[in-house]
């Protein structure tokens, strides 16, 4: 297989001298036929071009594999204007650092430019002015190495039928290793890194935009964020001398002379840090973060490192009346994928708090302050092989009669060891039956010797 190859610099750095830099050129091609488009990378391109997901056995030792992956489609744009957006779709049935793509274009009009990933969005779009968004949570999978935010676009080298793609932005390769630090053993939940100037402003690293298939070219940022989240979706172990690494897609905008903040969250502890950027981020280069954090830990006065450990919250609740569809004064907005759920309170003041869930841990966050629970362990019962589906006779019930009268028998119920309710029917009356055993001093009460019973009655609708 191909592989990326990539150039150490020796007057850079990214993070000062514990957190190095490695600028990588990525070379590509494709070879196009009349309905068909084949990606290929051989060694002699000089061009940069990409793959849609990491190659995790070749990631190492200098080198980084790309590949595409079967399900991966490409949109293309006809050289006369014709064919607009169609869609091609891989043909591989394994991630293969060649691959050819199919689809269909209009009579008479040949393949021009193409563009990735392929957004029905742009359907009628013209070529140059394609819409697109650079997530701020970017989840990577070390099984897949499946990619975020991938975007590049594609052009025939010379006058021949071979595309080159090439990368619109640039990447991050984060490397992890919590060898002889609080975090040794944890399960890796994510990594988060925000970005500011030098004055201390946010220094917008993604968010939607504006491209062309033609040139590469983007503008128009909206909806930026200096931070991006990655989650890691297999919550690895981070045993000791296990480095694992990751994949980041980000905006060329870092300078330098920005301050880089790097989070690491267990399902723990938590580990933080901040370093000066020394060089200005290009686009088509993978940018190193070794995160060796023992090394961090021990420089901990001049990069402002800190392990916590992060408070378990056992359990949770509160109850609102006559709130529906509000929090008190806050309104929630939730949002939710394959891969993670978050909700958001808003209120009056447009003040927020973020609530992120993952399979190992929830986090709040408003104003200053950060809360973590971690999710207790178990299955939850099965109240489906418990609960029989069908039954012999129905009851109708006045609900709210109901509900108010269980409530009030579980009141006895809960001072006693077996926490049960007994329902009996006679006639048209329904009792409600909680039994408390109390104990005198010195004493072991029998069963029914010092129960306290609870009796409600309520009449049964129609005698049913």
């Amino acid at each position: 297989m191909k592989r990326l190859f990539w150039r150490a610099w020796t007057a850079a750095v990214v993070l000062t001298a514990l957190c190095s830099c490695a600028e990588e050129a990525l070379e590509g091609n494709n070879r196009l036929r009349t309905e068909t488009i084949t990606a290929d990378m051989p060694e002699d391109m000089g061009q940069p071009g990409t793959r849609t997901c990491i190659d995790m056995n070749s990631s190492g030792n200098g080198t980084t594999g790309l590949l595409w992956q079967p399900t991966d489609t490409i949109g293309v744009y006809g050289q006369q204007g014709t064919t607009c957006n169609a869609p091609f779709v891989c043909q591989a049935t394994t991630n293969q650092a060649q691959a050819t793509f199919s689809g269909q274009v209009a009579e008479g009009d040949p393949s021009y430019r193409a563009y990735y990933p392929y957004s029905a969005e742009n359907n009628g779009v013209d070529i140059d002015h394609l819409r697109g968004c650079l997530p701020k949570e970017q989840p990577f999978d070390l099984v897949t190495g499946k990619l975020t935010g991938d975007y590049k676009y594609g052009a025939p080298v010379g006058n021949t039928k071979r595309f080159t793609f090439r990368h619109l932005f640039s990447m991050l390769r984060v490397s992890v290793n919590a060898e002889g630090t609080s975090l040794e053993g944890d399960n890796l939940d994510r990594i988060i890194l925000s970005v500011k100037d030098a004055q201390g402003n946010p220094r917008g690293v993604c968010g939607s935009f504006t491209f062309s298939a033609r040139d590469g070219s983007w503008d128009n940022l909206t909806d930026t964020s200096d931070c991006i989240v990655m989650p890691w979706t297999s919550a690895p172990q981070l045993t000791s001398g296990k480095t694992y690494q990751g994949f980041i897609t980000i905006l060329p905008t870092v300078m330098t002379g920005d301050s880089i903040t790097i989070t690491v969250l267990t399902d723990k502890h938590k580990a933080e840090f901040t370093a000066p950027c020394l060089v200005d981020f290009v686009a088509e280069n993978i940018y190193n973060i070794p995160l060796t954090l023992k090394g961090f830990y021990d420089n901990r006065d001049k990069f402002g490192y800190t392990e916590t450990e992060l408070p378990a919250i056992t359990s949770f609740g509160f109850k609102v009346d006559d709130n529906e569809g509000k929090i008190l004064d806050k309104k929630l907005q939730t949002t939710a994928s394959s891969s993670s759920y978050s909700s958001k309170f808003v209120s009056v003041t447009e003040e927020t708090a973020t609530i992120t869930c993952s399979k190992a841990r929830m986090m709040m966050t408003f104003d200053n302050t950060e809360c973590f629970t971690t999710l207790l362990t178990g299955e939850y019962i099965d109240y489906r092989k418990i609960l029989p589906t069908s039954s012999l006779s129905e009851v109708k019930l006045r609900r709210d009669d109901f509900i108010g009268a269980i409530e009030r028998a579980s009141l006895m119920a809960r001072e006693g060891k077996n926490n049960l309710l007994r329902l009996t029917l006679r006639d048209k009356e329904m009792t409600i039956t909680a039994n408390a055993e109390v104990t005198a001093a010195g004493g072991k009460a029998g069963y029914g010797s010092y129960g306290i019973y609870a009796l409600i009655q309520l009449a049964i609708e129609g005698g049913t």
